[in-house]
């Protein structure tokens, strides 16, 4: 993570782990979780990443949400590549992946592979507690790039 930054997260899903690795915070960084959207001190603080915990639609202070009903926003993910301004080609498929599971469109698997979201699921099921399971998932995003 960049020079003392923090994050704050409400749920570790697939879309908040690639946002915050796309936003370079690392499986070891230390991250905030909470259970209701950031309080606006967090919100209005460019340094404190909120992603997926309120303050859609404001991605200049750092909040990557798309939550906020009547306000339709692509997910965290792409919110995040767009501002970082990434020409990474695996990593823009791996959003374009995660935004098409996110809006629950739908997708043709390989035959016979996983998906990343059925990996990621299963993550879930093995992991306790929402930073075991934040720290678990940015781990498996890595290591699929």
């Amino acid at each position: 993570m960049r020079n003392g930054m923090n994050a704050y997260v409400i749920k570790p899903d697939l879309d908040t782990c690639l946002t915050a690795v796309i936003l370079g915070i690392g499986a070891d960084d230390e991250v905030s979780f909470g259970d209701t959207d950031a309080l606006e001190i967090l919100l209005s603080d460019p340094a404190v990443f909120c992603i997926e915990a309120g303050g859609s639609g404001r991605v200049g202070e750092n909040n990557f949400d798309h939550h906020l009903p009547g306000l339709r926003l692509p997910p965290a993910c792409r919110q995040a590549f767009t501002r970082q301004g990434s020409s990474d080609r695996h990593l823009e498929r791996m959003v374009s992946y995660v935004s098409l599971v996110d809006d629950g469109l739908p997708i043709i698997p390989a035959p016979g592979f996983p998906s990343l979201s059925g990996l990621f699921s299963g993550m879930l099921l093995m992991e306790q507690g929402k930073e075991a399971q934040f720290h678990a998932g940015c781990r498996l995003i890595t290591r699929t790039r």
